[in-house]
């Protein structure tokens, strides 16, 4: 739970001159706590280059975010910190006010570039997330299905990579990432590369 936010202010009666009352909101938790981040990367010159330095932010439930800032400036590397897919020199990252660490899987990722199995299906791709975990067949099974239909995917699940459109390995790698029912879920300019009208279409998909 959040530290308390506590409202002081002075009520005059005829009993008391000043009667001090103390009301108590407790601020809701953030949802995603960064703590004093930093990271820094050989440069090949035996020096290192410092591409995140001491960045904090929270996130409630229900925000959404954006990160924005020039080519090289540490985007892609904060979030993939986040994501638990990087490990920070310095800092940490809380979701639900537990500290989180490298490999864990809170978090769903869409990467800049695309980023599908060619040799796995649509479905297949989809239900990656799920094979590593205890979830039975079932299931999963129930639980790519809706993920499917959700995203609109729906009668291309058995086509490969190359056989859909840019637009549509979009939506099967949104969908890949919240088969697994993520607290968070990350998107490393996801949409940059498809054309404006794909991209309108998925940005209100996405939302």
């Amino acid at each position: 739970m959040g530290q308390p936010l506590i409202i002081q202010w002075l009520v005059k009666s005829t009993a008391f001159n000043r009667l001090r009352v103390f009301v108590v909101l407790i601020q809701k938790m953030p949802k995603l706590s960064v703590r004093n981040l930093s990271k820094s990367y050989p440069n090949g010159n035996s020096e290192e280059v410092e591409v995140l330095d001491n960045i904090s932010f929270d996130v409630h439930e229900g925000e959404l975010l954006g990160i924005v800032g020039p080519s090289g400036c540490g985007k892609t590397t904060l979030l993939k910190i986040i994501a638990g897919l990087l490990e920070a020199d310095e800092g940490q990252v809380f979701i639900d006010d537990e500290e989180v660490h490298p490999g864990h899987n809170r978090v769903g990722y869409i990467f800049q570039q695309e980023s599908l199995f060619p040799w796995r299906t649509v479905r297949k791709n989809i239900q990656f997330g799920l094979e590593i975990t205890s979830v039975d067949s079932s299931r999963m099974n129930e639980r790519v299905n809706e993920i499917i239909e959700i995203v609109g995917m729906d009668g291309l699940e058995d086509n490969y990579p190359h056989e859909i459109s840019g637009g549509q390995a979009r939506k099967t790698e949104m969908a890949r990432s919240l088969v697994v029912s993520p607290d968070i879920l990350v998107a490393d300019e996801a949409l940059s590369n498809l054309d404006a009208q794909t991209r309108n279409y998925l940005q209100e998909e996405f939302l």
